[in-house]
């Protein structure tokens, strides 16, 4: 039974040393409510969404085409997809019309992206260019390498 008695007594030393070595409990304060007023929000007006026009020159009839039909069912698809965009164009565009059709298309219409469909149209539009710096242009060339800030030449990939 003695035994029992010091096993009981150093049982509970040893808990109330494990239990004075142990954190405080924190005390949790909430800090005090404040009330505040909502932040005024001021109202602007919607912003207007800036409408581009995108103008491409078909050198070839649209109807019954794969190359000039399938540029000018982009056109239309990227203007549905996009109520902001606007999409206008020109067909049988030769060499000679690249530059009267692509400056009555900016001028009297708005265009500010033009794109040549054709090879013969993109040394036209990048002689242009710097006319026009607010227009983007694009034509599709295939032997030259030049750019400008405003001109890119592209090669679509072919099947």
């Amino acid at each position: 039974m003695k035994k029992f008695y010091v096993f009981a007594a150093m049982l509970l030393v040893a808990s109330m040393t494990l239990a004075s070595c142990a954190p405080a409990t924190p005390v949790i304060e909430k800090p005090p409510v404040v009330e505040t007023q909502p932040p005024v929000v001021e109202t602007q007006p919607p912003a207007v969404e800036k409408v581009a026009t995108f103008a491409i020159e078909h050198f070839s009839v649209i109807e019954g085409t794969t190359w000039s039909g399938a540029h000018d069912r982009a056109g239309k698809r990227i203007a549905e997809k996009y109520p902001n965009v606007k999409y206008i164009y020109r067909e049988n565009v030769g060499p000679d019309l690249s530059i009267p059709y692509a400056e009555e298309m900016i001028t009297a219409e708005g265009a500010n992206i033009v794109i040549g469909n054709a090879e013969f149209m993109g040394m036209p539009l990048k002689d242009i260019a710097d006319k026009y710096p607010d227009v983007y242009f694009a034509s599709i060339i295939a032997s030259d390498l030049s750019t400008k800030p405003n001109f890119i030449r592209l090669f679509p990939r072919q099947y």
